[in-house]
């Protein structure tokens, strides 16, 4: 647990928020500086996208699955259709960090090749989407909803056919 906590150390002075706490909200308001947020006018900044979005690439490619599952918060809940095949979870979804680990440690095993290529990232209220190509040359988009502890605490998972 230690190595993670020092990973999200960086992770934060990496994408400009060193000196923020856990719980301590990552957001912007509109005005764009860093402060914490009220729930109602959250954005979040494109510094904040791309260096997230590296850093979950990166993660990813690392397989290490502590060091993915820091990015969410505890009880986060994912749909994605990987989950009905692996899982034979008819709902597509899956709740909490442990159910969730059960998963991508299937979903590892499977792809130990597993290597993430970033395409694009889109940004929204509260959300980022990252398009990314996985090792089988397919297609693949994230979406991605944060709390206002920037954790993900609500993620999508869509591939190409």
């Amino acid at each position: 647990m230690r190595i993670v906590e020092s990973h999200l150390a960086s992770y934060y002075r990496l994408c400009g928020l060193a000196g923020l706490s856990a719980g301590e909200p990552v957001f912007s308001q509109s005005s764009g500086s860093l402060k914490p947020a009220v729930k109602s006018d959250l954005t979040i900044t494109n510094d904040f996208a791309q260096c997230f979005a590296d850093e979950w690439v990166d993660a990813w490619n690392s397989q290490d699955l502590d060091r993915i599952l820091s990015y969410y918060a505890e009880d986060f809940e994912i749909a994605s259709p990987e989950i009905v095949e692996l899982m034979a979870e008819p709902s597509g979804t899956l709740r909490g960090k442990d159910a969730i680990r059960a998963y991508w440690e299937i979903a590892l095993d499977r792809r130990p090749d597993l290597r993430f290529r970033l395409l694009d990232i889109l940004v929204g209220v509260e959300t980022i989407c990252i398009s990314y190509e996985s090792t089988s040359g397919r297609n693949a988009a994230e979406w991605l909803h944060f709390n206002a502890d920037g954790k993900v605490f609500r993620a999508m998972a869509h591939y190409s056919p």
